[in-house]
């Protein structure tokens, strides 16, 4: 498994919510997803009926009540925050069971900058605090989860294209956990760092960090997006 913690200090209550107890860092995640799961919730994608009402993107709906796509997203986010010095077991680890399947099908889809809103669990009144998507498939070329700078008019951005010197990379190719500090080099895009979309990576990132779809080359594009709580359990 590699995992590259993310600090974006510069962000850090600005776009995070003000409650200290909330993890404050992103995540990326290759390699942790068995390819037998990956399968299983590949079948149920399948499974889904698609729903082309938006112009760029269709989309499925999933409600995981047996917790058979949930569960495994909670153990592998508890494992990693182990592997980074984290006691997984003080942080409330909960992903919403209500999940969305996004496909890009069309060249030159994109998503327009924004940041995400709560969501509070019906079942357990727990508020949402990080979004995590799970690359279902792989885009060699556009495609990249984008988190933008925040500064001045980065939300009228469109047409994004990642420049190579934004393009994530693991410090460590020996698959070690790392931790990579990224410093907002900010250019005419704003464009702070892009996520290239790999099949069963996993991308966690504060619904507060800024960030945005960059436009669609290699297609489909197919994300699974997910709400997670992950906030420190007060003792």
């Amino acid at each position: 498994m590699k995992s590259t913690l993310l600090k974006f200090e510069e962000f850090v209550g600005k776009y995070v919510d003000e409650d200290v107890h909330q993890f404050r860092h992103g995540l990326v995640i290759d390699d942790a997803c068995p390819s037998e799961w990956i399968q299983k919730v590949q079948k149920i994608r399948l499974s889904l009926p698609l729903d082309s009402k938006r112009p760029t993107v269709d989309r499925r709906f999933f409600r995981d009540d047996e917790k058979c796509i949930t569960a495994m997203i909670e153990n592998i986010v508890g494992d990693v925050l182990e592997s980074h010095g984290y006691r997984s077991k003080s942080f409330d680890i909960y992903c919403n069971k209500y999940l969305r399947i996004l496909e890009y099908n069309r060249k030159g889809a994109e998503l327009l900058p924004h940041t995400d809103g709560t969501k509070t669990c019906e079942d357990t009144n727990r508020k949402s605090s990080h979004t995590l998507l799970l690359f279902l498939s792989d885009c060699e070329l556009g495609g990249c989860t984008v988190i933008m700078d925040g500064e001045g008019d980065w939300s009228k951005q469109s047409n994004l294209i990642v420049k190579e010197e934004c393009l994530f990379s693991h410090d460590d190719a020996n698959g070690q956990p790392g931790q990579q500090q990224i410093s907002c080099n900010r250019n005419i895009d704003h464009i702070t760092l892009g996520v290239q979309p790999r099949c069963s990576r996993i991308f966690l990132f504060p619904h507060k960090w800024p960030h945005a779809g960059e436009m669609c080359d290699n297609i489909p594009k197919i994300v699974l997006r997910a709400e997670l709580t992950l906030v420190e359990i007060e003792t």
